[in-house]
């Protein structure tokens, strides 16, 4: 009976992930499979993913106030368009349970590696904290307060953009800094 309570209480403990224990349940061969079938997955379908690309930077960074619901969503969104396909058993293996623990730790690990997948797939955010608007970035901003926002105006970046070869992504958010010449 007491072996019993000791297994007992040593799952209890092992439910939670520590990083050494994600590599032991997901070796480096699985996590270059998962960033290799995403980096392929995102390479044509970027756009179905639009507003979700900052929200994998706060979980990545611990930042985020639910990461399991910017997770959810992803593979919810993969779920809706590719139900029965492969990424979607892969992410049931793999982003499912990380959600359903509700661990910050695990989703924070899957984050980073959909980050690196997206890299793989040429996605890239806007690097720049301040920008005047050109005619090729103009819309790929919101102003936070609503303002009209056009060529030649300076601007903060709260939330950059995100693009893929030249093509905007996720549109970004910023505060107007300057008026340009009219």
């Amino acid at each position: 009976m007491n072996q019993n309570k000791i297994i007992f209480t040593w799952l209890q403990r092992s439910i939670v992930f520590l990083p050494s224990q994600f590599n032991r349940l997901f070796p480096k061969r699985v996590q270059r499979r998962f960033v290799r079938a995403w980096a392929a997955v995102l390479a044509e379908n970027a756009g179905l993913y639009n507003g979700l690309y900052a929200g994998l930077v706060r979980v990545s960074t611990g930042k985020a106030k639910t990461p399991q619901k910017t997770l959810k969503e992803w593979y919810d969104r993969t779920r809706f368009k590719w139900e029965g396909g492969e990424i979607t058993a892969l992410c049931e293996k793999t982003l499912r349970p990380a959600i359903e623990k509700e661990d910050a730790a695990d989703c924070a690990r899957w984050a980073e590696l959909l980050l690196k997948a997206a890299e793989a797939a040429s996605i890239r955010r806007e690097e720049a904290e301040t920008l005047t608007l050109e005619d090729a970035n103009a819309g790929a901003y919101t102003e936070w307060n609503g303002e009209e926002l056009y060529v030649g105006d300076t601007v903060k970046i709260m939330h950059p953009a995100w693009y893929q070869e030249g093509r905007l992504v996720e549109q970004g958010i910023c505060t107007l800094l300057e008026k340009g010449e009219e």
